[in-house]
């Protein structure tokens, strides 16, 4: 397991912002749906540099959990899960290296070895309770 990887709140917060308004716009959302989810992740990258920012706040401020359960395509709570495997060698459809994409959350770290087993992957980790 890989101790340089850390999954802060504020970086899965982006993460489901940016994958929310995506399904958002290829699900038919109505302009006003996005402006919230927009609103929130500008609040999410604002808080980066201004600590007076509650992300957390503007989550429930903008009703963000309403259109997760619209909209999501996603589970959400996966990044809630004890135990997370990451892909340390992801690539984007860019090309660009993204270290540290999420393949799936587990409750039980059985279910997690038995993913990277079954995968058989180079550059799977799994992230336990203390390092997310």
């Amino acid at each position: 397991m890989s101790d340089n990887y850390v999954i802060d709140e504020r970086k899965s917060a982006m993460k489901r912002a940016v994958d929310l308004i995506a399904d958002m716009a290829v699900n038919g959302a109505t302009p006003e749906e996005l402006e919230r989810a927009i609103l929130w992740s500008a609040d999410v990258v604002r808080s980066n540099k201004d600590v007076d920012v509650d992300w957390k706040q503007s989550y429930e401020d903008y009703v963000i959990a309403e259109l997760e359960d619209k909209y999501k395509e996603t589970d959400i709570d996966e990044w809630n899960k004890d135990y997370l495997v990451i892909d340390e060698n992801y690539r984007s459809p860019h090309g660009n290296v993204c270290k540290g994409a999420m393949i799936a959350g587990f409750d039980t770290l059985e279910e997690a070895e038995s993913l990277v087993k079954e995968m058989d992957s180079p550059g799977l980790v799994i992230l336990g309770p203390k390092q997310k």
